[in-house]
């Protein structure tokens, strides 16, 4: 694990988080049920058991609630080791069909990171594909179908949140498991129940004495740290009418930093649901691309952390479109995020790397293309943050030297050292030492070339401790504190601008952006105002 952060909203007292790991003991976890489970039943059937059992669970259709909850983003705070930050509040209408898979929210959702702002918005996940009705985003975009990634990625994490859909799975063969073993959690022993998976194995934590499932267990791919364990845990479990015991809260871990906690309310077990409850309004076909819906499952945090920030990512996106800002300099832009591409005598300078590998790729052919025969010689990364940084490694694969904000080498060590197997890439197919160089606070950095000098110096700002930007030939790079052509965070421009004042020495005359497009100066002093 990069970081072990301990967990908000009281967990342990709760009884939902311990200590996760074979042999280490902690408080002592909830009470099971009066009299237990039958100590000699197998790990599946005391789970099942202590659902409700085998015609409880086959007779489970419906299920309506309220759920409540909170929403958080790894690595998008000031400094690489803080834990996730807190991005948003939500409640939402659940209607489940688990006959048919029909999976509906009603979300009213309030963000507070990083634009803040509150949605009003239904999803639709149907078995045969999704739809979003309402505005769910900060660009204002409208409702409609929605991306395969975002589609695969909503229903792994509903998958996570409600463990009964795999118990009931159990219960009727549909599935099966294997038993890997005894675990610890809060000094109570459990069982482990390994159900296969197409991303990675499933594994239910079932307490040996009362059946009741502690937590899920898993590893997903994150564009930035790679392999990383996934933890569902659950709490407060009541018995619902028809007799089907479910957890009122669960709570998500990603690499030991909590992300999502919710509490359901009002729930109701096998209500009718009104025929239109998963109706595509006007009529539309909802459909799924089943390339795309498997990288949403394997990188499902991804997908779903941003749009709990109101900033949907869903679809590969590699497409790159060029603009010349001067001779040899190129602003790559793309859907949400953009590059700076210089060439030099001996090489080409990258500025910015962000997204995930297949991103650095779509780079790497359009660099091969317009500059045949030169390699990538450096790749300077702005900030530490996921979308900026996850693209690093592949340029790591080819060579490329990586120079960053001196606070976060430590955090990219760990990011070109981590196991990768969820989603393999070209640094985990031929791994290799990376070369960094760091760039202190107040320091500025060049690397040199006859005609296209890059200059790169750090940014006192709040948005994160090791900021870059990039000026070559009269063209500064800049990420997230000012986006051309988008509102303003006025804080963030006067920090920018008092960083080019403090490099007299180092002329800027036009701003391009890691998101929007491109400014001038004195449009950027006409932003800050007097």
């Amino acid at each position: 694990m990069f970081k072990q952060a301990m967990l908000s909203i009281g967990l342990v007292s709760a009884g939902l988080l311990g200590a996760a790991c074979d042999g280490d003991t902690g408080p002592e976890g909830p009470a099971g049920p009066p009299g237990g489970v039958d100590p000699t039943l197998s790990a599946a059937d005391k789970a099942i058991t202590a659902l409700g059992g085998r015609p409880v669970l086959a007779g489970l259709r419906t299920l309506t609630a309220t759920v409540e909850g909170s929403r958080g983003i790894l690595d998008e705070g000031y400094l690489p080791e803080d834990e996730a930050a807190p991005a948003a509040s939500f409640s939402a209408a659940l209607s489940w069909d688990y006959g048919t898979g029909d999976v509906r929210l009603d979300y009213e959702r309030d963000v507070v990171f990083p634009f803040p702002n509150e949605y009003t918005y239904a999803e639709l996940l149907r078995a045969d594909g999704g739809w979003v009705t309402g505005v769910d985003n900060f660009f204002g975009a409208p409702d409609g179908a929605m991306s395969s990634e975002r589609w695969a990625a909503a229903r792994r994490q509903q998958q996570l949140l409600h463990p009964e859909t795999l118990v009931r799975d159990l219960a009727s063969g549909k599935v099966t498991g294997k038993d890997a073993g005894v675990g610890v959690i809060g000094g109570v022993l459990h069982h482990r129940l390994e159900v296969a998976d197409d991303v990675a194995p499933l594994t239910l934590w079932i307490e040996v004495g009362t059946g009741r499932i502690s937590k899920l267990s898993t590893v997903a791919n994150e564009h930035l740290r790679s392999d990383v364990a996934v933890e569902a845990l659950y709490g407060d479990w009541q018995v619902e009418s028809g007799g089907v015991s479910l957890p009122r809260r669960a709570v998500i871990t990603v690499d030991g930093e909590q992300v999502l906690e919710e509490e359901r309310t009002a729930v109701t077990v096998n209500a009718a649901l009104a025929p239109t409850t998963f109706a595509v309004p006007g009529g539309g076909v909802p459909s799924v691309i089943p390339a795309e819906a498997a990288r949403g499952r394997r990188s499902y945090e991804f997908f779903q952390s941003f749009i709990g920030l109101g900033i949907p990512l869903g679809g590969a996106q590699t497409l790159v479109t060029p603009t010349e800002l001067a001779p040899g300099v190129w602003h790559l832009t793309g859907a949400s995020h953009n590059s700076l591409v210089v060439e030099q005598a001996s090489g080409v300078v990258v500025v910015e790397a962000p997204l995930y590998g297949a991103r650095s790729e779509a780079l790497l052919a359009w660099i091969g293309t317009q500059f045949p025969g030169k390699s990538v010689s450096h790749v300077v990364a702005t900030h530490f943050h996921g979308d900026h940084s996850a693209g690093l490694r592949t340029f790591v694969a080819r060579g490329a030297t990586v120079v960053a904000g001196e606070s976060a080498l430590g955090l990219y060590r760990q990011v070109f050292a981590a196991r990768r197997t969820i989603e393999p890439d070209a640094l985990s197919a031929s791994p290799r030492l990376p070369t960094l160089r760091g760039v202190r606070p107040g320091a500025t950095l060049t690397l040199a070339d006859a005609t296209r000098p890059v200059q790169i110096y750090t940014v006192n700002t709040t948005h994160a401790a090791d900021m870059l930007v990039a000026v070559v030939n009269g063209v500064l790079f800049v990420s997230d504190i000012f986006s051309p052509g988008f509102p303003p965070s006025v804080p963030a421009l006067r920090e920018l601008r008092a960083a080019i004042t403090d490099h007299p020495a180092i002329t800027v005359a036009t701003l391009a952006g890691g998101h929007g497009g491109v400014a001038t100066l004195a449009e950027l002093d006409a932003l800050i105002g007097d």
